[in-house]
């Protein structure tokens, strides 16, 4: 096991970290990797659990591996989004396929870590993702930069999403439409920026159009009308 010599930083907080692994000996080795951290440790074994302990709101950092049983990792975590949760929430996964790392990304997920490099890794993402940042391993980082555009493989919430942007609907008429939070609306735009490398919503309404996922013109359309500041 390698020695995290730089965590924690000074002002890292105290954290209540719930770990979520099927394998209760796997569990007890992330709680060992993740001793430097301030707080305490729960553990979970299935993603029912998971959600459940989660949506008490005492838990600040959830550490999950992808496969569990009953509810995925992934599922989880797109649970708590819909229910509006934003606890920090870390995947651990076996794989860099581009296709489950973007649906993470899409879901909210604060932090990738592919499991095979956690005792490596696993510190850094904690400390980045509760300083604010997004952390996603390099291997699979670069695996999403040398994959084909993600045209055509969008969910079907994350579809109504960007044409209801493209559409010029503010955050709050989307959520109405949709019957989902404004704070869930929310963290599906974002989630699509990070996904099509923009920062702002007419960028990235250009570039679905280039894919094909909205009708041609709307970038132009949403340039000359004034937006909901969210939405810019």
């Amino acid at each position: 096991m390698t020695e995290n010599t730089s965590f924690p930083t000074s002002d890292t907080p105290s954290l209540r970290v719930l770990l979520a692994d099927a394998d209760q000996g796997i569990a007890e080795e992330m709680a060992g990797v993740l001793t430097p951290i301030p707080g305490s440790f729960e553990i979970a074994h299935d993603g029912v659990s998971l959600v459940k302990r989660a949506l008490t709101g005492a838990i600040d950092l959830i550490v999950s591996d992808i496969s569990l049983p009953l509810l995925s990792g992934l599922q989880a975590l797109q649970q708590l989004r819909e229910k509006g949760s934003t606890v920090h929430f870390i995947l651990l996964s076996a794989h860099s396929e581009p296709a489950i790392t973007r649906e993470a990304l899409l879901s909210g997920c604060n932090g990738y870590v592919i499991k095979q490099l956690a005792n490596e890794e696993l510190c850094r993402a904690v400390e980045a993702v509760v300083h604010g940042y997004q952390y996603l391993s390099p291997s699979a980082l670069t695996a999403i930069m040398l994959a084909p555009p993600p045209a055509h493989r969008l969910s079907r919430r994350q579809g109504q999403i960007i044409n209801c942007v493209a559409d010029g609907f503010r955050t709050s008429e989307i959520a109405s439409s949709l019957g989902i939070s404004p704070r869930t609306v929310e963290s599906h735009r974002q989630a699509l920026l990070r996904l099509f490398g923009v920062h702002n919503s007419i960028a990235l309404i250009r570039e679905a159009e280039k894919q094909g996922l909205v009708r041609q013109g709307m970038a132009r359309r949403m340039a000359d009308v004034t937006m909901d500041p969210a939405l810019s």
